[in-house]
């Protein structure tokens, strides 16, 4: 057997940065981590025998300890929150990482709502979206895309280690909810190099195995790409090497995710080259290595065994031959879920046949087992035979009777019309509304003028709400919702509340790098951008103040239409300092005229006349 390595695999630059930093860090003085420095448990236990252990939190970091920014990045908020700590940091954030945290501060500070494209639960996403504010949008595919609102400005960008074509798909889907696109492609090169170059090394042989921590997202994208054109196994040392994958292979092919060393890619190549393709001994295979790799296999010694096999043999051949048909009839059976697998559902359709999660229902599933031993309605997508591969869609077929239903709803729905629905789930962004078997996008934007963090503070499933149609789109069906707008909005009675030049009292609710936002009535904040916070240079809004800050400023914007209100605090202590410098003059006793006498004294007067 042929092993072939890709021709980029392992560190990247940010990675093996980080690293570097590190160790001359920890020769210094003693370091912590701020969570694992990169997603590789071999690398983590190498490093914490170097002196560097992973915390989690601020509070676990010792005064004489620096802490180490990992190259996934963090929110401004650790950094603020170290240095009120007194704690030294080193910041191994990767370039790329730091340059996407840039362009999403810019674009929120412009006024754009931000996008961003990858996990949201991925640490290098979460510092993003921290960069942008709590009203950034975390999205993963165009399906979520597609439930998107309309928007006057956005700007996206994605997380360093994303797909390229599922970003291209994903701003394509954009410009549809959008007048004005910004595209931030913030996909690293390195990752892309790296999918490219597996990507056509996985073309040419027949097993691929990629090497890397299971938590590791790029690691995990490099296995996708690979699964897609050939058998991949996915590693994280070379132990888990098993010799049944190579038995029929004649080439197979290595790479790495970018958080895998050399020392273990090493290991692994080595292990492979040396494997021999004859170790295998058929007669070695029980009965669950038996089912996981399907060989027809009918033993002599025992009889019985092989009658059971022969007649499971027989069963599955005649399935085969009727699932053959329904890729073209597309006709839809019934089948029983019997087992829960990585990745989807098992059901018995006279062989064992395929649901992946994405294919169950409408809608995430977040947990699969509540489907074991449910008959779901399917309908076949996918029928290999010589690989005895059957996958089965019900979601195709719930999606079909959802469209008949929208059809039907959209022929009679009117933009501004008012309905009653019914919440039926709720993500970040929103909550979807069942406005008669068809569900409409309640943005989180359009459920309160106050701002919310997320859906679950104003409703909860099976709420019963009033909704008006805001869009309705007949062409894709989307149709947007707004609570809020059966309302007056607290803007309409802003240019008289608050006309330029006046003084207002707020509470500071927000802080961002360029300012601080001050509430001055429910639903209407102004901003103080950080050149007018105060009569002297600030460099940090934290510096002069923080959330929940009573302020006084003077109003020298008011743009009610644009929702847009721009405060002075430096411009309201000039006004107050000018206008007590006036009082102090007006409230000075007026002096009568001073006489020689009042100078000289009464008797210097009396003096006088005698003489």
């Amino acid at each position: 057997m042929e092993v072939k390595r890709a021709a980029k695999a392992g560190f990247c630059f940010g990675v093996k940065r980080a690293l570097e930093m590190a160790e001359r860090t920890v020769e210094i003085a003693p370091a912590v981590s701020l969570g694992p420095l990169i997603h590789n448990q071999q690398v983590v236990e190498r490093m914490a025998e170097h002196g560097i252990q992973v915390v989690n939190t601020l509070e676990e970091v010792k005064a004489e300890e620096a802490l180490i920014i990992r190259s996934h990045g963090v929110a401004p908020s650790v950094y603020q929150a170290a240095q009120a700590k007194g704690i030294h940091v080193v910041d191994a954030t990767c370039p790329f990482v730091q340059k996407a945290q840039r362009l999403a501060a810019e674009s929120t500070r412009l006024g754009q709502q931000v996008v961003v494209m990858g996990d949201k639960l991925h640490p290098e996403v979460q510092g993003i979206l921290g960069w942008a504010g709590e009203l950034a949008i975390p999205i993963q595919t165009v399906e979520e895309a597609i439930e998107l609102p309309f928007y006057p400005r956005i700007a996206v960008l994605a997380q360093t280690t994303q797909l390229a074509e599922g970003f291209g798909g994903i701003v394509e889907e954009l410009k549809l909810h959008t007048e004005e696109l910004t595209v931030h492609n913030t996909i690293c090169n390195a990752t892309a190099e790296r999918q490219k170059v597996a990507r056509e090394l996985a073309e040419t042989v027949d097993v691929m195995v990629v090497v890397g921590g299971r938590n590791s997202a790029n690691t995990q994208k490099l296995a996708s790409i690979c699964a897609e054109r050939t058998n991949t196994y996915l590693i994280e040392t070379a132990n888990e090497l098993e010799t049944a994958w190579f038995k029929e292979a004649r080439s197979a092919g290595l790479t790495a995710g970018a958080s895998t060393p050399d020392w273990i890619i090493e290991e692994v190549y080595t292990k492979m080259t040396e494997m021999n393709e004859d170790k295998m001994n058929e007669d070695e295979i029980d009965m669950a290595d038996w089912e996981k790799i399907a060989p027809v296999v009918i033993r002599r010694e025992n009889k019985e065994r092989s009658k059971g096999f022969s007649k499971r043999k027989a069963n599955e051949d005649g399935a085969e031959e009727r699932l053959e048909g329904l890729v073209e009839s597309k006709e839809e059976i019934q089948a029983k879920v019997i087992e829960i697998v990585k990745g989807g559902l098992v059901v018995d359709v006279g062989m064992r046949g395929f649901v992946p999660a994405s294919q169950v229902q409408l809608g995430y599933v977040e947990d699969l087992n509540q489907f074991l031993g449910q008959t779901l309605r399917l309908r076949m997508i996918e029928f290999d035979p010589d690989n005895r591969k059957a996958v089965f869609s019900q979601k195709v077929i719930l999606e079909e009777e959802r469209a008949v239903k929208r059809s039907l709803l959209l022929e009679t729905l009117q933009e501004g019309d008012v309905l009653t629905g019914v919440i039926r789930r709720m993500v970040d962004f929103g909550a979807f509304v069942d406005i008669g078997g068809v569900d409409g996008l309640l943005h989180i934007s359009d459920m309160a003028y106050t701002r919310i963090k997320h859906p679950s503070e104003m409703l909860k499933i099976g709420d019963e709400v009033e909704v008006k149609v805001l869009k309705l789109e007949q062409q894709t069906g989307k149709i947007s919702l707004g609570l809020k707008q059966l309302k007056e909005s607290p803007w309409t009675q802003v240019a008289g509340n608050y006309p330029v030049g006046s003084i207002v009292n707020g509470k500071v609710v927000r802080i961002a790098p360029f300012g601080a936002f001050v509430e001055l009535a429910e639903g209407v904040d102004g901003l103080v951008h950080i050149s007018q916070l105060a009569d002297h240079r600030v460099h940090k809004v934290e510096e002069v103040l923080k959330v929940g800050d009573m302020v006084c400023a003077k109003v020298i914007e008011c743009k009610p239409a644009e929702k847009r209100i721009s405060l002075s605090i430096r411009e309201a202590i000039t006004d107050a300092t000018q206008a007590s410098d006036a009082e102090a003059v007006v409230s000075q006793p007026e002096s009568k005229a001073v006489t020689i006498g009042d100078i000289m004294g009464s008797d210097f007067l009396e003096g006088k006349k005698e003489k």
